[in-house]
């Protein structure tokens, strides 16, 4: 029988791996995590560079709207230059090209050009005089529509037109329309044309990057809002006392969300959709919590002080 027993434990020994096998296999695996972390830190890499090309192609449309076939006629180039919600307007930027018999050899004009401009919230006549080089002018478009507290989710449209005087008579008109604020996309809805003039409804929303930050922001709002809530429920499972550690990273994340609130691209105003959903309920969490475990703290320390008390002879 003792003979027997001795064989079966000597075929269970030879049926399980060796320790020395066992811990290799497992010294593998962690190699071959660690080596996973590099090609999933170039293929994060390599989506990022990928979306700003994408974006890149995507930002600084040229739009045509006009009469681009007449041989006498005004190429109007206007770029979006900055735009400003709180102020409720656009700046364009206006630089027009004479062409056929309205130019000379040295792109100066043979007569005097005029654009006239409706929709701006300012002067919108603007003069060019004959045989003098042409600078860049600028205009402000008033925003017809939309709210800057719908952040980062807001849009604007507005209507702009343009019409062009050539020694008092009208002239065909071309227009391109370019973008070049980063911080926002511009896109041409609709354009006609009525009495030789050019109008165009151009719509305005935030840039991918833009919207993007802004939802990285607010995720990371409420990671940390969290993350100080569980803090909170460790400290109260465990009665703690007044951790001076955890009541001090807690008080710090109170002001990093303020700081990251600031740092919103565009400034968005106090108020904003942005706050109402991360923000201000993260702010309250974290300020609900740290008085929270505060209050508990100083109880369980004044029971402690109480007990030892009693324990004095």
């Amino acid at each position: 029988m003792r003979d027997d027993a001795q064989i079966d434990r000597a075929q269970k020994d030879d049926q399980q791996p060796p320790v020395r096998l066992r811990r290799s296999s497992l010294q593998r695996l962690r190699g071959l995590r660690r080596f996973a972390i590099v090609p999933a830190i170039l293929a994060l890499c390599a989506v990022g560079v990928g979306l700003y090309l994408n974006q890149r192609a995507t930002l600084q449309h040229k739009y045509s709207s006009g009469n681009s076939t007449a041989p006498n006629r005004v190429d109007l180039t206007v770029t979006v230059q900055r735009v400003d919600p709180t102020g409720g307007n656009i700046v364009l930027s206006i630089l027009p090209a004479p062409e056929g018999t309205l130019t000379n050899y040295d792109d100066t004009p043979t007569k005097q050009i005029s654009i006239l401009a409706t929709g701006p919230s300012e002067s919108g006549d603007l003069t060019f005089h004959r045989d003098q080089p042409i600078a860049r002018k600028t205009l402000q478009v008033s925003l017809n529509s939309g709210s800057i507290t719908d952040y980062p989710f807001d849009h604007y449209t507005a209507l702009i037109g343009f019409g062009a005087l050539a020694g008092g008579s009208d002239v065909p008109l071309h227009v391109t329309l370019r973008e070049l604020d980063p911080f926002f996309v511009t896109k041409l809805e609709s354009s006609g044309t009525l009495a030789g003039a050019v109008f165009d409804q151009i719509r305005v929303s935030r840039s991918r990057g833009t919207f993007i930050l802004a939802w990285f922001m607010m995720i990371a709002m409420w990671a940390l809002a969290l993350t100080v809530l569980g803090g909170a429920h460790v400290l109260a499972v465990r009665r703690e006392g007044m951790v001076w550690a955890a009541l001090g990273w807690m008080a710090a994340t109170i002001f990093a969300l303020v700081g990251l609130r600031n740092a919103a691209p565009g400034s968005p105003p106090i108020g904003s959709l942005i706050d109402y959903a991360s923000f201000f309920w993260a702010e309250a969490i974290v300020a609900g919590s740290l008085a929270f475990v505060a209050a508990r703290g100083i109880r369980q320390e004044h029971a402690a002080l109480r007990a030892r008390d009693r324990e004095r002879p």
